[in-house]
């Protein structure tokens, strides 16, 4: 049963490391350019700004936030 379990759990590995960080997912959502478009004033988009720094800074714990970042537009499709 331990064997059975242990299997289970090393097949199911790559798949738990491949998924993206929550820092990830935030940003490449508070970035899509289709959101961002609908944002009306002068500073409309500064909370979003603001945001994404804050993912970045306190969910990124560990993890070099170039990569989250890098990650975060892959998500979303590129940087344009």
């Amino acid at each position: 049963m331990t064997k059975l379990l242990l299997m289970l759990a090393l097949a199911a590995a790559p798949a738990i490391m491949a998924a993206p960080s929550t820092a990830a997912v935030a940003i490449a959502s508070l970035t899509d350019p289709a959101k961002l478009t609908t944002l009306k004033g002068e500073r409309a988009v500064d909370p979003r700004f603001q945001k994404c720094i804050w993912y970045l800074f306190q969910r990124t714990i560990n993890q070099d936030p170039a990569v989250v970042i890098d990650k975060a537009m892959e998500l979303k499709g590129g940087w344009a």
